[in-house]
């Protein structure tokens, strides 16, 4: 096992030891999100082998320190990796870059390096996600739960501002996520326009039918709602990668399958009409049998024909099918058709929501499924054809013959 892998299964291990009802922000769920943002990050930076693996280990390691201490969470994460690593033999220097790229993630950030800047875009990677401002009001309740704080909504929203305008230091993160971190920060500032109105409001004595209440109950139901989150595991991934493997697997023997058909049944039609159309003078009494079987291997061969004939679809999808989750964008025939922009931004969209990226997969493993059952269906028939009408040439070629040797 390498030490990256060792690191992910220690990482993932102490984030489990965690209560769920109080770390709703800062848990596995962002740690994930900030290494897959570092694995993009590396490549798109053009990182070695070596530089990837510590920027990534240091991705795992980066907020650890929340499990022990929530306000000098950088120094425990520092002081968690420096003892883990040591015990793996992980040269010094190294040690210090990881613990180097960790202290960078300090706000206000401060890389001094291409591995640093890495990590410190990476963790300011869900600034760009549709769902920010829900993500955001979590860190507000767990914030208020650790440091015992009463932060309003309001002044939290102000706070998110100034996050919001962090810059990034990749060139990769400055051109491909600069845009949606914009977005997000337009979001806040009308929720903040909202929220003061909403207070001046309450100041002069006006309400309308249900505001109060509804803020009342805003941190109970995102709680709720987080609670109903699912924390995916290493083994649902291995799960899905698995599944998929053995449906591409499966639609390879099924297009094996047909393409034997094929090739049988279109050698069987060729040589079995040429011979008889040269003999039919000499064996007229043969024309029903060789018409069954002509029939059955053309029925063969139009079912074998249709299991591998690929399905087009109309290659564009609509905003309104990726709120309702209703397009599989991994698929490309729902998108051929579409502009490159268009696509990109549904695919980071869905990328900021694991749950929805998860969803994606299970609509793709369905997707593929369906076709692999009408691919067997398909290749089912065309062998229960080619069987049973190959079995009725054979009898009535026999009757044909016993009838014709004996006419009395």
């Amino acid at each position: 096992m390498n030490l990256l892998k060792e690191t992910e299964d220690y990482c993932i291990s102490r984030f489990a030891e965690l209560d769920p009802a109080r770390y709703i922000y800062h848990n596995l769920i962002h740690t994930k999100e900030v290494v897959e943002a570092c694995k993009i990050l590396a490549r798109n930076e053009e990182l070695n082998q070596e530089d990837t693996e510590l920027v990534m280990m240091a991705a795992w390691f980066h907020d650890i320190g929340y499990t022990q201490d929530y306000m000098h969470h950088e120094e425990v994460s520092k002081k968690i990796a420096t003892e883990f690593l040591s015990s793996r033999d992980l040269d010094p220097d190294r040690i210090g870059i990881i613990c180097g790229c960790i202290e960078a993630t300090r706000i206000p950030q401060t890389p001094g390096n291409k591995l640093e800047e890495v990590l410190c875009d990476a963790d300011m990677y869900h600034l760009t996600f549709t769902n920010f401002c829900e993500r955001t009001v979590l860190l507000r309740l767990e914030r208020n739960m650790f440091l015992k704080e009463q932060v309003s909504m309001l002044d939290f929203l102000k706070e998110s501002v100034n996050f919001l305008k962090t810059p990034y230091f990749t060139d990769y993160a400055k051109k491909m996520w600069t845009d949606l971190k914009t977005a997000n920060l337009e979001e806040v500032n009308k929720k903040i326009l909202h929220r003061k109105a909403e207070n001046e409001m309450l100041k002069s004595g006006l309400d309308y039918p249900g505001l109060v209440s509804e803020l009342k109950d805003e941190n109970k139901s995102l709680k709720k709602k987080l609670s109903r989150r699912p924390v995916y595991t290493r083994g649902v991934d291995t799960m899905f990668r698995t599944t998929s493997r053995k449906q591409i697997n499966l639609s390879a023997i099924a297009d094996n399958k047909s393409n034997i058909l094929i090739t049988m049944n279109t050698l069987i039609i060729s040589v079995v009409i040429t011979l008889f159309v040269r003999r039919y003078q000499d064996y007229p009494q043969l024309i029903i049998p060789v018409l069954i079987l002509v029939l059955a291997c053309l029925g063969s061969l139009v079912a074998a024909i249709l299991s591998t004939r690929p399905i087009i679809l109309k290659g564009e999808f609509k905003e309104e099918d990726l709120r309702k989750r209703g397009v599989n964008l991994l698929f490309f025939g729902n998108f051929y058709h579409t502009a490159f922009s268009e696509y990109e931004k549904a695919v980071k969209e869905m990328m900021g929501e694991e749950e929805t990226v998860y969803s994606m997969m299970i609509m793709d493993q369905y997707s593929q499924g369906k076709v692999l059952a009408k691919k067997f269906k398909l290749l089912r028939t065309a062998y229960d054809i080619f069987m049973y009408g190959f079995i009725l040439f054979i009898l009535i070629f026999t009757l044909v013959m016993i009838i014709y040797r004996n006419p009395s």
